[in-house]
């Protein structure tokens, strides 16, 4: 799937239901939130396939640098959206548990 797409789907989806949440209309909270689970599984899993096609090495740690800041920046904006959701809040404790480990690797010394 093309991620801009995706992207844009999921962005005008957040959009309405934190509108109709605004408004008072029953089960927007919860819309809201599986969108937002939805887009931060969507956003991990296309920007993972984008690192594993990637063959230039020189490249590779500047990929990894975007997708980490992306993703943090959407993880960031769905916490401020929803932040009693406890779904979001797990994947954005297991999106820091890759970051970290992917900035610094355990050694096999």
């Amino acid at each position: 799937p093309d991620l801009f797409v995706l992207q844009a789907l999921y962005e005008r989806a957040i959009a309405e239901a934190d509108r109709r949440r605004w408004n008072g209309e029953a089960n927007a909270e919860v819309a809201l939130r599986s969108f937002w689970a939805g887009y931060l599984d969507v956003l991990v899993s296309v920007m993972a396939s984008i690192l594993l096609c990637s063959g230039a090495d020189w490249n590779e740690q500047r990929l990894q640098e975007i997708e980490v800041e992306a993703q943090a920046t959407t993880f960031q904006r769905a916490l401020k959206s929803v932040p009693a959701s406890g779904e979001v809040w797990a994947r954005y404790m297991r999106f820091l548990v890759r970051a970290h480990s992917t900035r610094y690797p355990l050694s096999a010394e």
